[in-house]
């Protein structure tokens, strides 16, 4: 006779194991008898729902089940459902002021219920920030997540907290703006069962914890190629595409198993937060919340339990092995470079020596400045500092035996040892001296701490207004797969992995600015090979110094990690930024008050002026012919004065120009369609590209990044932009895309004629655009070689913080080109039309443009052009123009956004239908886009 077992979970997308579980029998075949209820309200709903005895078992948030448990509830916890953290969207109506999490303060946060996930996750979060709980934050009681936006609407609450892929279709809609994400500090989700149930059936649970264990593992394999059915997106609102991401983001564990440190973690946020009180904090043992099945390990199971002995303590020996293989003795006298001439066994991160040279000089390093070491390791990095510069380093470690030996080895180094201290403790925990140090250095250690707010909170308070830093780290370039997050935390150690989009944001968090990002992808890529093969050529010396077991464990070591750079998901990056001096603070602070005094005083209106686009500067009854002398296009005056079109005619200036910067490229092949894009702020630099297949209509996600491009300039003015799979090289008259990534390889060389390139500006800019109406070139792919006809548009310069625009852009002919399943036209029978309905703070910008064959440009005035959502019109001399879009592909979504910016942008591919009156039309294809959003 099977088992029943009654579950609950919240209705979101990492809960699909169990229906999968449930619907391919895999329960079954174990004589458990499953039966699955989603609960809406969360967490405290669904822990009432075990105190009624209403189900048996649930998955609940880390957080909440504990205090739970702790306030008496009748169930115990059994194992991490999830190792990975939930990243919590943080929510305000798309209509609102609020563009960044630090302007939450004194603002209503909305919950689902008090004690629920919602709760708690605002009450870390405030806590994190550092607010006063009775007087920076209140909540407000909403229900789910439908109340919630009522109540969002309705102003009973200033934001909401939830689950981001969950609330991506609100985003999607308008209704809701995203302005920031909150990770949990600790894995997501445990599995809790009733206790009375867990006493009965022992067995059936343990049973029920490996079927999801094994479920979660076979559809991480699977999710990339496997068929989404749209009952199952509409159930989580979500697209397949984003539904395959979002799952690959769960690393599933089930493990019978709960670490104690992250029990104990827990608790002390809880106790912060006010959730717990300090009597509760006190009492907490961690085996009163877990069950009799539930083995307590003692670290923490996102660290590898062999970390500190495989990756570090072998070193300490090996280190002493190998000075007395060179006549050193454990007491005699020792230089700097008798340490540093053993490489990796005295320098711990990537590139040795030459790494330090460069922190010296970015950071401009030198005698009487004081540098904080976090994660000093055996004290290479502080020793060579100090002696290449002078400087005074304090190491911050918390291997005991590292911190040991780093005090010996300096103590020997005349030199040094008056210059280099060390203090053995975790970073996180002590309070370092308030503003005592100039600067302060991580080579290769942030990826091991989970716990970031505290450690960035920690760096900032320790360094003095205006003082410097330089991390070296690694990144999440695309989304890991399981296999990849289980490597990165059982082998590497590497607990706190996250997209640079987000490093920089916590950085800002903590109140650092400045931020920049160098990428070291490539190099370390490099690196990590080379290390991987010279390891394996010195087996007999490396067995000699560390024994055959530690070569092995190293050589496994070294051969992920190359792996994981070689896969393409992992970068490497170096970030520098800086604390704001005193004099710096007291003006943002001023220009925010002030700022807000204005807003306040101005009430909602707006001034809003109507520019004309430059070509309105022609009597709309003139076609505009494009010279073909020397000179080119003549321009105005005023567009003389604004941008220098014989230059971008030719080629493009070099990138990034201005604060911000995009480059977009959108290429029309036969049966593929191609879209790039490099964009750039002073807070992101992002770069993306996608596919659309018309034989299979299938959108495909090549790249998304936001790990910064290398730009390389020559002489004669051409220059490269290259990421670690995407390259883009410009030059006169000509260019060439090339990707090489997992998912594909391509190169498309392309060329244009200056005659069809239009630079004008924007208005409100003192830059422009320059838009190459007709580009051509060859898709080389699979080795399959296709016609490729496109444009490409670039915008640069000051824009103001908050723009929308709406862009029709699409190559179109008599003959109909552009239908997905025929022929290129002749190249004289090609027309180009582009449209653009725009908002750039205050003012207006609107243009309606077609180039004929004969490259005859007919344009409308600005007033007498406009858009809807599928559609662009005009009215030129009478006759009326139209410009009709329907779809092909999906939207294609991307977000760019950082703590002070949020720009939602969608793209997707069209039959263009253009209509010139009552007599001529031109079919095509084209790219409707549309954007709306903060820029900084």
């Amino acid at each position: 006779m099977s088992t029943q077992i009654k579950a609950t979970g919240v209705p979101e997308y990492f809960n699909s194991v169990w229906r999968e579980a449930i619907e391919n029998g895999a329960f079954a075949k174990e004589g458990l008898d499953v039966s699955w209820r989603e609960e809406s309200l969360g967490t405290g709903a669904m822990c009432k729902s075990l105190s009624a005895g209403e189900v048996d078992v649930a998955v609940l948030l880390t957080e909440g089940a504990i205090a739970d448990i702790i306030k008496c509830g009748n169930h115990r916890i059994v194992g991490i459902f999830v190792n990975s953290p939930l990243n919590w969207g943080i929510h305000v109506p798309a209509t609102s002021t609020i563009t960044e999490p630090t302007m939450l303060r004194g603002k209503t946060f909305g919950i689902s219920r008090y004690g629920s996930g919602s709760h708690l996750m605002a009450s870390v979060f405030a806590t994190q920030h550092k607010w006063d709980s009775s007087r920076d934050i209140s909540f407000a009681e909403i229900g789910d997540l439908t109340n919630a936006r009522a109540a969002l609407g309705s102003g009973k609450a200033d934001v909401f907290l939830w689950e981001k892929f969950t609330t991506q279709f609100v985003v999607d809609q308008g209704e809701w703006k995203c302005i920031g994400e909150h990770p949990t500090p600790w894995p997501a989700f445990v599995v809790t069962v009733r206790t009375e149930f867990l006493e009965q059936h022992p067995t059936a649970i343990a049973t029920m914890m490996r079927v999801l264990k094994e479920t979660g593992r076979e559809l991480s394999r699977t999710i990339e190629h496997a068929k989404i059915e749209s009952e199952v997106c509409s159930r989580y609102n979500l697209t397949p595409l984003r539904y395959q991401a979002a799952l690959k983001s769960v690393v599933w564990s089930c493990e019978l198993s709960v670490p104690e440190q992250t029990l104990r973690q827990v608790v002390t946020c809880l106790g912060e937060s006010g959730i717990l009180s300090a009597q509760q904090v006190t009492d907490f043992t961690p085996q009163s919340v877990i069950s009799a099945l539930t083995l307590l390990t003692t670290e923490d199971s996102s660290k590898p339990s062999t970390i500190t002995n495989v990756m570090y303590q072998w070193r300490v020996q090996s280190i002493y092995n190998a000075l007395k293989s060179r006549g050193k003795s454990m007491t005699d006298a020792l230089t700097v470079e008798d340490l540093t001439s053993l490489g990796h066994l005295d320098q711990y991160h990537y590139l040795g020596t030459r790494a330090c040279d460069e922190c010296a000089n970015i950071l401009g390093l030198q005698p009487s400045r004081r540098v904080l070491d976090v994660g000093s390791g055996i004290g290479g990095p502080a020793r060579y500092l100090a002696q290449k510069t002078g400087c005074h380093v304090t190491g911050v470690e918390i291997q005991n035996e590292l911190v040991e030996a780093a005090r010996d080895l300096t103590s020997r180094c005349q030199n040094v040892r008056d210059l280099v201290e060390y203090i053995c403790n975790d970073i996180t925990q002590i309070d370092v001296p308030e503003q005592s140090f100039d600067h302060f250095i991580s080579m290769l250690v942030f990826l091991h701490i989970p716990e970031r707010p505290r450690l960035f909170d920690r760096c900032f308070n320790a360094l003095k207004p205006g003082g410097t830093f330089l991390i070296e780290d690694f990144f999440q370039l695309q989304p890991f797969t399981s296999e990849e997050s289980r490597q990165l935390r059982d082998v590497v150690g590497a607990v706190s992995v996250v997209p640079l989009s987000q490093y920089i944001n916590e950085l800002k968090t903590a109140g650092f600015t400045d931020i920049s990002t160098q990428p070291l992808t490539t190099s370390w890529t490099e690196w990590c090979r080379s290390r991987f093969s010279q390891f394996l050529a010195s087996r007999d010396t490396s067995v000699r110094l560390y024994g055959s077991d530690v070569f092995e464990q190293r050589s496994e070591f070294y051969k992920t990690v190359r792996d994981l750079f070689v896969g393409g998901h992992l970068g490497g990056v170096r970030i520098t930024g800086r604390r704001a001096g005193v004099l710096e603070s007291d003006l943002t602070r001023g220009r925010v008050a002030v700022e807000e005094e204005h807003r306040s005083s101005s009430g909602n209106a707006k001034n809003v002026r109507v520019i004309e686009s430059l070509s309105d500067a022609t009597p709309s009854t003139e076609q505009l012919k494009v010279n073909t002398d020397t000179n080119g296009q003549t321009l105005s005056e005023s567009q003389q004065q604004l941008v220098t079109a014989e230059l971008y005619r030719q080629q493009q200036p070099f990138f990034p120009s201005g604060d911000h910067d995009s480059l977009q490229y959108h290429f029309f092949c036969g049966q593929l369609f191609l879209a790039g894009r490099v964009f750039y702020t002073k807070s992101v630099y992002h770069h993306s590209l996608w596919m659309y297949d018309s034989r299979t209509n299938q959108t495909t996600e090549v790249l998304n990044s936001c790990d910064p491009m290398t730009e390389t300039r020559h002489a004669d003015g051409s220059f490269e932009l290259s990421g670690a799979e995407f390259r883009i090289t410009e030059a006169t008259g000509r260019g060439l895309l090339e990707v090489s990534s997992q998912k594909i390889k391509f190169q498309l060389p392309f060329t244009f004629d200056e005659k069809e390139v239009f630079a004008w500006n924007v208005p409100g800019q003192s830059d422009g655009v320059i838009h190459r109406v007709h580009l051509r070139g060859t898709l080389t792919v699979d080795q399959t070689t296709y016609s490729a006809n496109g444009y490409s548009k670039r915008y640069f310069g000051p824009y103001p913080r908050y723009w929308g625009y709406r862009f029709l852009c699409g190559i179109v002919s008599e003959s109909g080109f552009g239908n997905l399943d025929g022929g290129d036209p002749t190249e004289s029978s090609v027309s180009v039309v582009w449209t653009a309905d725009a908002t750039f703070g205050d003012d207006k910008y609107n243009y309606f443009n077609l180039l004929e064959p004969s490259l005859t440009r007919t344009t409308a005035q600005s007033c007498d052009t406009y858009q809807q959502a599928n559609a662009g019109y005009a009215t030129i001399d009478g006759t009326r123009y139209v410009v009709e879009a329907s779809t092909v592909g999906e939207w294609w979504i991307t977000d760019i956004r950082s703590d002070v910016m949020d720009s939602h942008m969608k793209q997707r591919l069209c039959e263009f239908t253009v209509r010139i009156g009552d007599s001529r039309v031109l079919r095509g294809k084209g790219l409707n886009e549309v954007c709306f959003g903060t820029l900084a």
